[in-house]
């Protein structure tokens, strides 16, 4: 028998086996699949799987051929070649090898366009199936991307390779219906995705059997706009019934911004972020000036002129002074700037100072006065306290700050320019700040109101209190904050103290004030009546002005339950920030009472002439014991 050779074909090419037999009587030939389990399958011709073709040559040479039709993985395996007849019999086997060409194998529910914003990151899958197991490798344009650790990215915007991780590759074993073959994937992964990585990135598959398989992934990566005013110092100056002309350069936008996408603002206040009136379009946004809008090619230029500009003199209501902003739009972002139009003359106020709110804890104030102006202005803040009395504080020709008040010089910006700042706020800093912007053709002002919130503080609580039982007693806390205090509580012990329904225990509160006082509610309604009713000394409550508020914790009669340890809790509310309290310090309420008689008294030894007595004392009434008296009752 003349074996024949081991076969490695790619799918889906024939495989050919030769088989060659010599033997007396010519022997008959049998082709054998020898299945997994090592059993024998003979192969038949009539499948279409196969073709055998047997020949004789002369009476004792046999030549028999198959041909594995259209390989597939499946085919892959040993196969047996047997040749017989009454004498004996002999068999060959050979080995079938079967590659597959690698392909590239999309997920169903992946892509291969990608449109990610700018720093977002994107991922490629690329899997690709094929025998033996494929190698996958990344390119861009022909430039094999390796990636780098993902924690020693550095992101360098020239290098993408330092922006990029490629997945270590990974294989599995799939089951088809043409047999199993090796299934690869490796991933790439780009990280701070910039406009530059707009493109194609190729994943190919190799695994020796040519050709090789491609599959190209494209990326675009959009870019927001940017859009920046290019006139110095973000200002145009005018004459009344002038031109001017406002220029923004829109760029690097990805996909390019279009005309429908920029939107013009006009603000008659120095606003930070665009809003007021949409003048996108407009001829006239008064009644006497004119817009024109200069046309627009994507990431350009464009500008807007502003002709015969109106200047608010009389107050009519109506000036073309003020901010201009360009908004533009892409599906990646928005961006905006803005360019402010001064018109000639005295200054105008734009941007007038906002009413503060603050909490007395050392926390400075900042009033900002905006203010247009040309020629150049200055800024001077006077300051209105709560008597309605007016002192001039600070201007910005002063050549330094003070301790309590400072103003910003700094002219790079109209919004800042002279904004004051209180330091160190205090309750008597409350009041109304004015601001006058003032230059050689005249002035303008603005105020805004500074209301301080004084967190609630306890001044005094009565000291340690000693009453006798069945007497009355009161504990007064005195509190002051602004706005006033809305509630005193009490607690016994740490615990809230519940009042008794019939009365014996009561809780009240007063304001110190003038008013409340006149009412009658204390009797003569002075000063000298909240100092003795609540135990305070005059300094404590002199000077408080109308921020006092005392709350006071009354007992009809006192109980030996009463004696604890007494705090009281303050608490107000302010507006647009939240409830702040205060707890107090302890301070003790002792019920004095008189002792308890002695308990467990007895007879402990005697004699002819003596006796020893042991007791055990009881309640003390809360004061020392100082002595005890044995009487002796003669039986």
């Amino acid at each position: 028998l003349i074996p024949p050779e081991d076969l490695t074909v790619v799918s889906p090419d024939d495989a050919t086996f030769f088989c060659q037999a010599t033997a007396r009587p010519g022997p008959d030939m049998t082709w054998w699949r020898v299945e997994e389990d090592g059993n024998l399958n003979q192969i038949m011709e009539a499948t279409g799987v196969y073709d055998i073709v047997t020949t004789e040559m002369g009476e004792r040479v046999r030549n028999s051929t198959l041909v594995v039709i259209g390989s597939q993985p499946s085919d892959t395996g040993t196969y047996l070649c047997q040749a017989g007849n009454v004498v004996a019999m002999d068999s060959a086997s050979v080995n079938l090898t079967v590659y597959v060409i690698p392909e590239v194998v999309l997920p169903e529910e992946d892509t291969l366009t990608y449109i990610v914003n700018v720093t977002d990151p994107v991922t490629f899958v690329c899997q690709a199936r094929g025998v033996p197991v494929p190698i996958i490798t990344w390119n861009r344009g022909g430039l094999l991307l390796t990636g780098t650790d993902a924690n020693d990215m550095i992101f360098d915007m020239e290098d993408l390779n330092s922006r990029i991780v490629v997945q270590p590759p990974s294989q599995s074993l799939i089951f088809t219906s043409d047999g199993n073959v090796y299934e690869a994937e490796r991933n790439l992964t780009i990280y701070n995705t910039m406009g530059i990585d707009t493109g194609t990135y190729t994943c190919e598959a190799d695994n020796g059997v040519q050709p090789n398989d491609t599959q190209d992934f494209k990326l675009f990566v959009q870019v927001p706009p940017v859009v920046v005013s290019l006139t110095d110092n973000q200002q145009v100056i005018g004459n009344a019934t002038d031109a001017v002309t406002v220029e923004f350069a829109v760029d690097n936008a990805a996909p390019l911004v279009a005309l429908e996408d920029l939107t013009w603002y006009y603000s008659p206040s120095l606003v930070a972020m665009p809003q007021g009136e949409d003048i996108t379009g407009l001829m006239n946004r008064t009644s006497q000036s004119m817009l024109t809008f200069s046309p627009f090619a994507s990431n350009t230029m464009i500008s807007l002129t502003v002709s015969n500009l109106v200047r608010d003199v009389a107050g009519a209501g109506e000036t073309d002074e003020g901010r201009y902003f360009l908004v533009a739009r892409n599906p990646a972002g928005i961006s905006f700037d803005y360019t402010d139009l001064v018109i000639f003359g005295p200054p105008t106020i734009l941007g007038p100072p906002e009413d503060q709110f603050e909490i007395n804890d050392g926390s400075n104030a900042t009033f900002v006065c905006g203010a247009f102006a040309f020629p150049l202005h200055e800024l001077d803040w006077t300051f209105t306290d709560a008597t309605g009395a007016t002192t001039s504080v600070i201007s910005t020709s002063d050549e330094q700050d003070t301790d309590k008040y400072s103003v910003n010089r700094s002219r790079e910006t109209i919004v800042m320019f002279g904004a004051l700042t209180v330091q160190d706020v205090q309750y008597e800093d409350r009041g109304r700040y004015t601001c006058t912007a003032r230059n050689i053709l005249g002035s303008d002002t603005a105020s805004a109101t500074l209301t301080v919130h004084v967190t609630p503080v306890i001044e005094a609580i009565s000291a340690t209190t000693e009453v006798n039982i069945t007497n009355s007693a009161s504990l007064a806390c005195l509190t002051t904050a602004f706005p006033l205090v809305s509630s005193i509580t009490w607690q016994k012990n740490g615990e809230e103290l519940l009042l008794d329904l019939d009365g014996r225990i009561s809780t009240f509160e007063f304001e110190i004030n003038e008013t409340y006082m006149s009412s009658g509610f204390l009797g003569s309604g002075s000063i000298e009546s909240v100092v003795s009713m609540a135990g305070f000394t005059e300094a404590q409550v002199d000077g408080l002005g109308d921020l006092g508020v005392v709350g006071v914790l009354t007992f009809e009669t006192v109980e030996r339950d009463d004696t604890d340890s007494y705090t009281c809790t303050a608490t107000n509310f302010l507006p647009e920030t939240a409830t702040l309290s205060t707890v107090s310090d302890p301070v003790m309420l002792v019920v004095l009472e008189r002792p308890d008689p002695p308990v467990n008294v007895q007879v402990a030894a005697n004699g002819a002439l003596w006796v020893v007595i042991r007791w055990q004392p009881d309640f003390d009434g809360n004061r020392p014991i100082q002595q005890f008296v044995l009487y002796q009752r003669i039986l």
